[in-house]
């Protein structure tokens, strides 16, 4: 996870092994996605995962009111039409 020589954090290409920049989404030398790390637990997950395999959390945005998958950056749901979070409150 870090560089014997520098101590920097290694982002590797779970492909190729190229170490890339921190929070690069994919690997410069082939494109390939680059794991991401969970925002409970910071364990690895392949992109795209909608669980954590270490933790269990969800990893993408779901509906309050019936559990469905929500569209990044929706102000309702598409299955149900309850507001997000992110709906201002209308008076």
């Amino acid at each position: 996870k870090f560089c014997p020589n520098c101590a920097d954090a290694v982002n590797p290409c779970p492909a190729c092994g190229e170490d890339n920049d921190k929070g690069a989404a994919a690997c410069r030398r082939y494109g390939a996605a680059l794991p991401v790390p969970c925002a409970h637990c910071g364990a690895a997950l392949p992109a795209g995962a909608k669980f954590c395999s270490a933790c269990g959390q969800r990893t993408t945005p779901a509906c309050s009111k019936c559990g469905a998958e929500l569209a990044p950056g929706a102000k309702f749901c598409t299955a149900c039409g309850q507001p997000t979070s992110d709906t201002p409150d209308t008076p």
